[in-house]
């Protein structure tokens, strides 16, 4: 019996061990395969760095190109001016030519006629001399010769006359005939920039495909890295309070190249009816519609330049005007505030448009209005309180926009950073050497202040709910019980509050058993932030990267990364710490509330932080060198900018301005000088 005891533990440990072995062979394996995942992560986000890089290099080729049919154009409008002048004077010339040609043949006849006449009075009056007075003989015959002198003398400055006009004339369609020939060669070099525009059109978009596939491998291979359940994201997200960004909360661009907010234009065969009084009229796409003055869609927006209707985009409208009206009309701050960061913000757009022409021209237009790139409100912008002063902060610093190296930068900017802006790769795959963090803290009185400490969303509570003493014990327990595996989809969907299909708090304790906070720590004491510079706020804090649990029994160090899941998945009511990677944790009033501080993404120009350095007393300049890192400021030219219009949200619409011009791709044109209505056949 004892052999066959010692038989069975033997082969049974021998089973454990072999087991143990495959188990530790199948964990290699699974690492390197991570391993394996995060270097092949590693090569996609370099090649998309060269991608960008490219990207940059054709929208950088795409902006010298487009000054250069601006500059081709306005020089061929000169050109066609100077043709229509020297058209004219060629005309006025030729109708002198004519009248005084007219004239001296007049004169021509009346001399011969005279002749005639005293030549017969001559040779009567020869026969009659015989027999009349002689010296009356001689002045008839002077007379004569007298007029004919004189009428001689009127031609003759007739024929010079003539003569001069004629020269004027051959030399004026001399210069008419060279000038069209520059014309001509303007048109055709104009042709050719525009099919080059074409070209590098085509390939900005290539190039996008190819990094948007390579910025879904990445986001593939996150998904496998981390393993973070897609079900728990969602909650998440879905939790994440809705915020109305623009204007009144300084909203930036996100620097996305994603659209799907816009509404899908529908419409049979690219074809509109355009309703002018009681007249339709049926116009095929692309309808263009000009007037005499601005152009008001719908009784509400209004906009300067053209207005483009086509089916083939995403927008209902699209806005094509100068540059500087367009900067005119971007609503990213109130016109009331100071004149720095009126300045400052109209450089940061005017860059940022520059640099991304061309970024959306699959859709047959350059920018959205809205954060996806820039909010572009129209005319409202001027004619809204304080307009005037965002007006004079564009038309101060007209062309000018922001370099590095002699290339334009992505002048990225948000509403408020919270103290610290982040790097550009801290968010976004690609690293720039312009977008790096910047302190936005200084010490005042002892204590350290934020620059953008007027914003709402500086220290801001997101959502109403309470957490009291039981309910951060539950949370404490709940980033425990995740970070024993946080990969793992089981324990993620267990850490969701219960009303979300999460494990409620005893069945979460009794999960952990001796492991729980209370059983391990004893009862709860305090809770602290811990930040990347220590446990207090100072000149250099940017990310929440701990949070440090007192208790009766001792204290435990959580992963704020972590306790960020938990937070956003477990806590009560709508209370989220979604925007930030910095916040606070602080008891007030007995419960416990965590503030998050910035919004949204926190890369580049501050809104608010330059709002509170221009109110101590910094120029624009000193605000742009402190959110770019290493710039100038140079120049670019007016041109001329399609901006699809997303905040027309139906395809119906109505337009009204004076003298309006609707034409469609035909060349058909239909005029008006009041309201017109469009809708899609």
């Amino acid at each position: 019996f004892l052999k066959i005891t010692l038989l069975i533990f033997l082969f049974a440990s021998i089973g454990f061990f072999i087991n143990f072995e495959i188990n530790a062979q199948e964990q290699s394996e699974v690492e390197q395969l991570i391993e394996a995942s995060q270097e092949e992560k590693r090569k996609i986000e370099d090649s998309i760095l060269g991608i960008e890089d490219s990207i940059d290099q054709i929208n950088g080729q795409n902006y010298s190109l487009r000054t250069k049919r601006s500059k081709l154009s306005l020089k061929l409008d000169e050109l066609i001016e100077v043709m229509n002048e020297y058209s004219g004077f060629i005309e006025e010339n030729e109708q002198l030519i004519t009248s005084v040609k007219d004239q001296s043949d007049g004169l021509r006849s009346e001399l011969e006629e005279n002749v005639n006449s005293n030549y017969k009075n001559y040779r009567f009056s020869n026969f009659e001399l015989l027999f009349t007075d002689q010296g009356k003989a001689l002045d008839m015959i002077r007379n004569s010769v007298n007029f004919q002198e004189i009428t001689q003398d009127k031609i003759n400055q007739k024929l010079d006359k003539f003569n001069d006009l004629q020269k004027v004339t051959d030399e004026l369609e001399e210069i008419a005939s060279s000038t069209q020939e520059s014309i001509d060669n303007l048109e055709t070099e104009i042709k050719v920039v525009d099919s080059e525009i074409s070209s590098l059109a085509a390939q900005s978009v290539s190039q996008a495909n190819i990094k948007n596939s390579m910025l879904s491998q990445v986001a593939t291979l996150n998904s496998e890295i981390a393993n973070l359940d897609s079900e728990l994201k969602n909650l998440i997200a879905a939790k994440a309070p809705t915020v109305s960004v623009g204007e009144q909360s300084g909203g930036g661009n996100t620097n996305s190249n994603s659209g799907n907010s816009t509404k899908q234009v529908q419409q049979a065969s690219g074809d509109y009816v355009v309703t002018v009084g009681d007249e339709k009229y049926e116009l095929t796409s692309p309808l263009t519609v000009e007037g005499s003055s601005n152009l008001k869609i719908n009784n509400s927006s209004t906009y300067r330049g053209m207005l483009e209707f086509r089916s083939d985009t995403d927008v209902y409208a699209i806005n094509e005007l100068a540059l500087e009206d367009y900067i005119k009309g971007i609503g990213e701050v109130p016109s009331s505030w100071p004149n720095a960061v009126l300045e400052s913000q109209a450089m940061a757009a005017r860059t940022y448009l520059v640099k991304n022409l061309g970024k959306r021209s699959s859709k047959n237009y350059d920018l959205r209005d809205d954060v996806y790139d820039q909010n572009y409100v129209g005319v409202g912008k001027e004619t809204a309180s304080y307009g005037q002063n965002w007006v004079n902060a564009v038309e101060n610093t007209s062309g000018k926009v922001i370099s590095q190296g002699g290339q334009l930068i992505s002048a990225y900017y948000h509403s408020t950073c919270g103290g610290h802006t982040l790097n550009s790769e801290d968010v976004w795959s690609s690293s720039r050497s312009y977008a790096k963090a910047k302190s936005d803290w200084y010490s005042s009185g002892g204590s350290v202040v934020s620059y953008d400490a007027g914003s709402p969303w500086s220290y801001k509570k997101w959502g109403s709910a309470t957490i009291d003493d039981s309910t951060m014990v539950d949370l404490v327990n709940a980033t425990i019980y995740l970070a024993v595996d946080s990969k793992s989809s089981v324990r993620q969907n267990q850490i969701k509050r219960a009303d979300w299909g999460g494990l409620n708090p005893t069945q979460l304790q009794a999960e952990l058993g001796g492991e729980g906070f209370t059983s391990k720590y004893g009862e709860l004491i305090d809770v602290k932030s811990i930040y990347n510079n220590g446990s207090s706020i100072g000149l250099n804090t940017y990310k929440t990267t701990g949070v440090l649990v007192e208790g009766s029994l001792g204290s435990v160090e959580l992963n704020a990364d972590l306790f960020w899941i938990v937070y956003n998945a477990r806590t009560p009511g709508d209370l989220t710490l979604y925007y930030s990677n910095l916040w606070t944790s602080k008891k007030e009033s007995g419960v416990w509330n965590f503030y998050s501080r910035g919004y949204p993404h926190r890369v580049g120009m501050c809104q608010w932080g330059a709002y509170g350095r221009a109110n101590a007393g910094q120029s624009s300049e000193q605000i742009l060198d402190h959110y770019y890192n290493n710039i100038d400021i140079t120049s670019t030219d007016n041109m001329v900018v399609r901006i699809g219009l997303t905040k027309i949200t139906t395809p119906n619409v109505s337009i009204s301005g004076g003298d309006l011009s609707i034409k469609d791709a035909n060349g058909v044109e239909v005029t008006s000088s009041g309201l017109i209505s469009i809708s899609p056949k």
